[in-house]
Parts: structure tokens; C-alpha cells; sequence
């Protein structure tokens, strides 16, 4: 980049650039979805499936 110092308006122009600061931006909240009534959580369905999974086929999980 080409500096000119002896310019003092640029100078003054530099500085400023560096005393600003950089405006944060604002994360979005998720919605969070509501459940249906009668319907399993994740951990819920992993943990049937597991266990299916030991009774039917006794694989080493």
C-alpha cells in the first residue's frame, strides 16, 4: 500500500480507521420447534433402536 506521510489529512484519516470499531452483528435466535404430543425425543428413539438392536441381532453396541 502506498503511504504518503507527509500528508497530514491522511495521516489524521489513518488514525481515525483505527480508532473505529468493527460493529459486531447480531447472532439470530433459533426458533425452538415445539414437539408433537406423543412423539419420541431424539435420545428417545436412539435408545429404543439400541436396545432393538441387542435384542434382535446381539450386536456388540
Amino acid at each position: 500500500m502506498n503511504i504518503c506521510w507527509d500528508n497530514p489529512s491522511w495521516v489524521k484519516w489513518q488514525n481515525d480507521q483505527k480508532k473505529k470499531k468493527k460493529k459486531k452483528k447480531k447472532k439470530k435466535k433459533k426458533k425452538k420447534k415445539r414437539r408433537k404430543e406423543g412423539k419420541k425425543t431424539m435420545r428417545e428413539h436412539y435408545k429404543y433402536q439400541l436396545r432393538n438392536c441387542k435384542l434382535v441381532q446381539n450386536c456388540k453396541k
